[in-house]
């Protein structure tokens, strides 16, 4: 009980201001094939929806967004630079095994039993219009 409480509060105490944008993630993340979508895979409207829905709760980009004080340190998606280092193939991944699957330290849960493939397919459509 004293380990989640201590990791509660040490997750709050780093978490940004909830009226300041939460920083892009830094560092490189390894590629996992395929690169890309093949062409017309994914609809990044469909997908725009389901990450309001499903995972703008933890990765929105203003910390006041998310649904509470813990998920305020989490790293947010719409930042070019990470989106353009690691591969559709890692989106697909970590989206659909969590976190864990691509060596991610965190409490990234697996979406492969909420989402089909095509729901995937359309948030990691989503995350590559920051790619730009």
């Amino acid at each position: 009980m004293f380990l989640l409480v201590a990791l509660f509060v040490l997750s709050c105490a780093s978490a940004p201001a909830p009226d300041q944008p939460a920083a892009c993630p830094s560092g490189s993340r390894p590629a996992i094939e395929p690169a890309r979508l093949p062409e017309g895979v994914g609809d990044a409207q469909r997908g725009a929806l389901l990450f309001g829905r499903e995972c703008a709760r933890c990765h929105s980009p203003m910390p006041a967004d998310r649904s509470s004080r813990l998920f305020r340190a989490y790293p947010r998606l719409d930042c070019g630079g990470f989106v353009a280092r690691v591969s559709d193939g890692y989106l697909r991944k970590v989206i659909s095994e969590g976190g864990a699957a691509v060596g991610l330290e965190g409490p990234m849960r697996a979406f492969s039993e909420k989402l089909d493939a095509g729901e995937i397919d359309d948030l990691v459509a989503y995350l590559r219009r920051f790619d730009r």
